[in-house]
């Protein structure tokens, strides 16, 4: 486990330390909900169009959840008011360049989903930035979490270097519908 965590307010530590001892019954993927920003990770595939970037993510895995897409323009616009009123597990957001960075802003988030594994939650009123270097074939993929709701400070994550797929013949494999099968199966709080 990463040793690199937010640090919450003191009047949240209970509903924290709550969190991560019950995570097999309070975790929001074993009711199949969508990972959400930034747990979701970086994308497997990302696709740029003159006005926008699709990232689509990987089924499967150590995630029960099926593949999931975010949409994000690059067009310098704002927020959307209208929309950014409402809430989303992958937030709202809008992205542009800073030379050879993609930086991705979300907001409007639910408070369905988690930072990370271990009872890591997150308000409404936060805020995630996602930068993407691409360093040769490597992809750097850096987060900061601000959420004063309910951290003392943002959290900058460890950032992620991943290695990019150069096989042409590379695919994503379509994902199956998410079904509970354990929740009635467990009886202890040992986590897996």
């Amino acid at each position: 486990r990463d040793s690199n965590r937010p640090l919450y307010k003191p009047e949240f530590w209970d509903k924290l330390q709550y969190l991560d001892m019950n995570t097999n019954k309070e975790d929001p993927i074993f009711a199949c909900q969508p990972l959400g920003v930034p747990r979701v990770g970086p994308p497997a595939r990302i696709l740029q169009t003159a006005n926008d970037v699709v990232f689509l993510y990987a089924a499967g895995g150590a995630s029960t959840q099926p593949a999931e897409y975010r949409v994000i323009p690059t067009d310098n616009r704002p927020f959307d008011p209208v929309r950014s009123q409402d809430v989303y597990f992958y937030g709202l957001s809008v992205g542009h360049w800073e030379g050879d960075t993609l930086v991705v802003k979300s907001i409007a988030f639910n408070e369905l989903t988690w930072l990370d594994k271990g009872g890591l939650f997150h308000s409404d009123k936060m805020t995630v930035t996602e930068r993407f270097t691409r360093e040769g074939n490597a992809l750097v993929y850096d987060v900061t979490v601000e959420d004063p709701e309910v951290l003392l400070e943002p959290w900058h994550m460890t950032p992620r270097r991943l290695r990019l797929n150069t096989d042409p013949k590379a695919f994503l494999p379509e994902g199956l519908p998410c079904k509970d099968y354990d929740q009635s199966n467990m009886v202890t709080q040992i986590r897996h």
